[in-house]
């Protein structure tokens, strides 16, 4: 890491400037854009997760001072610092009444963003699914429900969606989508808090073909999605978990009247320095692709070694599963009279996967439901295990005969 970037305090509170500018560098390779994304976008953070802690806190914070606004009740948000980001003139008024400590989340959920949102005591609201044709199943966010979510408890604090290789599931959402609730989100005034960390994440075969914009691009080009989104990013998939190196990525306005005013980052100068450049040097080192192909051929790998294993013992069974073009996870359910609590106690941690139930709010909803992760381990590995779980899927049901 050249000079003293990151070994000092900084005054620019989205973290230190040159390493944004790289970030930026390197971003902007890999949306296509043909030049960096602006430093003033980006703001660096400790990990992905940090920054979804850091959007809780500063979109909620927004969401109150929009309520106070409206209805001239809120006390605590008159001195906030938080600047809400100015509106195209001639913009029509937004619908809805802001609804603070509130969240909308698809359904499923990553589960961890679930359990940060309920350790707040926030409102968790799910959103369902919808197919969007074509071959493989592919579903994302249904956006006539979110609209009726939107009509029935208010405007949340964000939405939180998992746009690309979407955890648990593996779904992608398409361009068309995309635009939908960029359209849905200037006329409400949502914040979408797009948890992008598998954006870079798709197999071979999946990038030779057209793939749908990132938010992060869309963000650059600027119109509703600068103002209403915020994409969060980690090195964590692609380099090295342990150095907890994240960032934010949303429009300048967003970043420098919203985000920069938390106090941990007023008061450290920013939440990593040098860690992020010892990341961000090595994500734009001539060798980084090189390696992030050899990285993607090996789980591609992993992924078809793991479904075609499913393809043999379970499919027979009834058992579905969706087929991840990119990503870390296999997403299955299991036949109507089944369990996936019954059938982990049957197995006895034999078999490593996550239970459904922790993916949705309301947790009947997963019961029949349970998350594999192809990532770390080898085709025999995968084959043994999904053997095991043909077993006990195999004694379910014959004691349901």
């Amino acid at each position: 890491m050249a000079g003293t970037d990151g070994y000092n305090y900084t005054s620019a509170c989205e973290g230190p400037p040159r390493l944004r500018q790289k970030l930026g560098a390197f971003l902007g390779g890999q949306y296509g854009l043909g030049h960096a994304v602006p430093e003033g976008e980006l703001m660096l953070t400790a990990g992905a997760s940090q920054a979804l802690e850091l959007c809780c806190t500063q979109l909620d914070l927004l969401a109150r001072r929009r309520a106070g606004t409206e209805h001239a009740e809120a006390t605590d948000v008159a001195a906030s610092p938080v600047t809400p980001p100015p509106r195209p003139a001639g913009a029509p008024p937004l619908r809805g009444r802001s609804a603070p400590g509130v969240v909308f989340v698809e359904s499923p959920c990553y589960l961890y963003a679930m359990h940060t949102f309920k350790q707040r005591g926030w409102r968790v609201v799910d959103v369902a699914c919808a197919a969007d044709g074509g071959a493989g199943g592919n579903r994302s966010i249904d956006i006539a429900a979110l609209e009726a979510q939107l009509e029935a408890h208010g405007v949340p604090a964000f939405l939180y969606t998992t746009p690309a290789h979407h955890n648990p599931t593996g779904w992608v959402m398409p361009d068309a989508k995309r635009q939908a609730l960029l359209g849905l989100a200037e006329r409400w005034g949502l914040h979408i808090v797009a948890d992008d960390v598998y954006q870079f994440m798709s197999f071979p075969p999946a990038r030779a073909g057209a793939q749908p914009r990132a938010f992060g691009a869309l963000i650059v080009e600027g119109g509703p999605a600068a103002q209403w989104v915020v994409s969060l990013g980690s090195a964590s998939k692609v380099l090295a978990p342990g150095l907890r190196v994240g960032w934010a990525h949303a429009g300048a306005a967003l970043v420098a009247g919203v985000l920069a005013q938390a106090g941990a980052a007023l008061s450290g100068g920013g939440y990593t320095g040098m860690n992020a450049g010892i990341a961000i040097e090595c994500l734009v080192d001539a060798h980084f692709p090189t390696l992030l192909e050899a990285m993607l051929q090996r789980y591609g790998a992993r992924c078809a070694a793991l479904l075609a294993a499913m393809d043999e013992f379970l499919a027979p069974l009834g058992v579905a599963y969706t087929c991840p073009q990119g990503g870390y996870f296999v997403w299955c359910t299991l036949p109507p009279t089944l369990s996936a609590v019954a059938l982990a106690d049957a197995l006895r941690g034999a078999v490593c996967f996550k239970l459904g139930t922790d993916f949705y709010s309301n947790a009947a909803i997963g019961a029949r439901e349970f998350r594999l992760c192809f990532v770390p381990s080898d085709a025999d590995v995968m084959r043994r295990g999904v053997s095991l779980l043909a077993d006990a899927v195999r004694a379910q049901l014959a004691e349901g005969a």
